[in-house]
């Protein structure tokens, strides 16, 4: 069966995954490179026992790897919109890992802040309506765990991690966060810019097809924003777990940084 019967899971992708990958070259190059690069460092990253930053930081850096591929894999298969979605994660996880390289109580803060959102979900679990939790899940929620979780929180002074626009200033990422991340926002929450790319419509606005795949109309300008945008933030982590942890990768990092600026004029 072909595309119309089984979608991406047709056979017939692989041709067009070859095509993609042949006519972005240069992009899914570099990707390749600087994937290779990230999975060597991360066996080479000198953890200290009991580190909150370095654990923290090289546990992040393994999370953006995964997101990395997994943009790389649905890009070459011309998935833009879920490859926009996972873009928009990498964009946060790379604010992140900036913030707590910054400084070790910046990490400490990341971890503490996550007590916040445990605080919100035992609530919900407690508030909600008979049915909505298991009888098991709902009994280990009691609230003197809710009010001691409450007053540790309020004695200790924690307080949620600075919005990510915040965080776009302080890691000095607001470009590509004023760039990228409020149109990325469309695609994680289904608003109807996005729904408006999956039909076709004729001159007077009416609708006149589906548009259900992604192959059926030009990507290319799409491939290249995504895979530009996703090469730029796994660089930016990769230099900051570099300098955290002193690895000696400066010249490949700087080729790699060449060459991505040279790709800029195609995206023009």
């Amino acid at each position: 069966m072909g595309i119309n019967e089984e979608g991406y899971l047709s056979e017939e992708m692989n041709d067009i995954e070859k095509e993609i990958l042949h006519n972005h070259n240069k992009y899914f190059d570099i990707a390749r490179r600087l994937n290779i690069l990230g999975h060597s460092m991360k066996f080479k990253l000198n953890i200290h026992h009991k580190d909150a930053q370095e654990i923290t930081a090289a546990s992040l850096y393994v999370s953006l790897l995964e997101s990395f591929n997994s943009i790389y894999i649905l890009t070459s298969k011309g998935l833009i919109v879920d490859s926009n979605i996972l873009l928009r994660s990498l964009l946060e996880k790379t604010l992140r890992l900036k913030y707590i390289s910054m400084s070790y109580e910046n990490a400490l803060d990341y971890h503490k802040a996550s007590e916040k959102e445990r605080l919100k979900l035992l609530n919900s679990i407690h508030n909600a309506n008979e049915g909505v939790f298991s009888d098991e899940v709902h009994s280990t929620i009691n609230k003197e765990e809710i009010d001691n979780l409450k007053e540790m929180i309020d004695l200790e002074g924690i307080k949620e991690l600075p919005s990510n626009e915040v965080l776009a200033r302080m890691t000095g990422l607001e470009m590509i966060y004023q760039n990228a991340y409020r149109v990325l926002n469309s695609y994680v929450h289904t608003n109807a810019t996005l729904i408006n790319k999956f039909v076709k419509t004729n001159e007077e606005g009416m609708i006149t097809d589906i548009n259900w795949f992604s192959h059926f109309k030009n990507i290319s300008s799409d491939v290249e924003q995504v895979m530009f945008s996703t090469l730029y933030l796994i660089l930016t982590a990769t230099e900051t777990i570099i300098e955290l942890f002193e690895l000696e990768y400066d010249e490949l990092i700087q080729s790699l940084t060449e060459e991505l600026d040279q790709l800029f004029p195609l995206r023009t």
